[in-house]
């Protein structure tokens, strides 16, 4: 018995010491904030994925000294479906807090399964119908921004007649839905034609738009379409003007708008785009900047809850993430508002060089 009795004291007192010594390690290391990254890091949009990637992986060097930020990094080689099931197992079984992806469709489709397991979601996209102001945000150029910065910038240099070819994809379409409606009382559309992802032949669509005579063109796409199709107009001898709403930016070869102006998103400081550039050898591509700020906005909300360990519950973060109205990023000061749009400056930029050069 007395045996018996020595070794439940010593249990009893171990485990009492391991209760102590869990307690002062949880007041001592910081709490972490696990964010899900859902990117196309293979495959033609790959330099976009890679750059968000490296983006928000500075934020997290950044801030680790403060808060605890980890990032999980899954490859949906721009697959919507993919992107799903990817965005299911961050959820169930990384059991991240928040998640960002890029592309319209992508952020579209996550919206429903942030709400459903209350994880903030963050899509690096145009079309603000991948958000909802509750869980689901947009942190990037919307269409409604772009289409007035476009519209003010064209009536100024062109005020000519428009031809506007689109890609099948949601920012894209919804781009085209925004300027009809801007445009519906003074934009001379002489056209609008759409195509698919895939696309290698715009031959015969671009005869047949010819006879139309637009002034300019406004092509919206994503590599590898928006180079190809210029690139044939060319071959055609069609040397109608070329312009853009995000799309030379998002380009991965740039060469073939050279000397052509489009609109585009805030642009990260000078310091900021020096620092990338040092560190990955390469210049800053579309998104950089907002995956960087994305991440800081997610940790600082969570800090905002929590004020001390233990780390808040996500809907406190999330409350707090809706009200940030004062958090100075790369992209200038953030704003958060109500409809869920995270507000950044649009701006006009020109292909110079093979790279963009800020306008205004």
């Amino acid at each position: 018995m007395r045996t018996k009795f020595v070794f439940l004291s010593i249990l009893s007192f171990s485990l009492l010491i391991s209760l102590i010594v869990g307690n002062a390690a949880a007041e001592t290391e910081p709490a972490t904030v696990k964010i899900g990254f859902i990117l196309p890091l293979s495959g033609d949009w790959a330099f976009l994925g890679n750059g968000i990637r490296d983006g928000a992986s500075l934020a997290q060097q950044d801030l680790n000294s403060s808060a605890h930020v980890k990032l999980i990094f899954e490859d949906n080689h721009g697959d919507v479906a993919t992107s799903v099931g990817i965005a299911k197992r961050l959820i169930e079984i990384e059991r991240v807090d928040a998640l960002v992806s890029i592309i319209s469709g992508v952020a579209k489709a996550i919206r429903p399964l942030a709400a459903q397991a209350h994880v903030l979601s963050v899509g690096i996209c145009s079309d603000t119908d991948a958000a909802d102001g509750q869980y689901s945000f947009v942190n990037y150029l919307t269409a409604e921004q772009g289409v007035t910065r476009f519209l003010d910038y064209y009536r100024k240099r062109v005020n000519g007649s428009l031809g506007i070819f689109a890609l099948n994809e949601a920012g894209f379409l919804k781009i085209v839905d925004e300027l009809k409606r801007q445009g519906k009382e003074s934009l001379d559309i002489r056209f609008t034609e759409f195509f698919d992802k895939g696309t290698t032949d715009f031959r015969t669509l671009l005869l047949k738009t010819k006879a139309k005579s637009a002034d300019s063109f406004l092509i919206l796409a994503l590599s590898p379409e928006i180079e190809t199709i210029v690139k044939q107009a060319r071959t055609l001898g069609i040397q109608t003007p070329v312009n853009s709403i995000e799309g030379f930016g998002l380009a991965s070869d740039k060469t073939a708008f050279e000397g052509s102006w489009y609109v585009d998103s805030a642009m990260p400081d000078q310091t900021f785009q020096r620092r990338f550039k040092s560190i990955y050898g390469r210049e800053i591509t579309p998104g950089v900047g907002h995956a960087y700020d994305s991440v800081l906005l997610i940790s600082e909300s969570f800090k905002r809850a929590s004020g001390s360990l233990p780390l808040a519950t996500r809907d406190e973060a999330i409350k707090k993430f809706r009200e940030i109205d004062d958090v100075k990023g790369v992209l200038g000061s953030i704003q958060v508002r109500s409809n869920g749009i995270i507000w950044s400056e649009a701006t006009v930029k020109m292909i110079k060089n093979g790279e963009p050069l800020l306008l205004e």
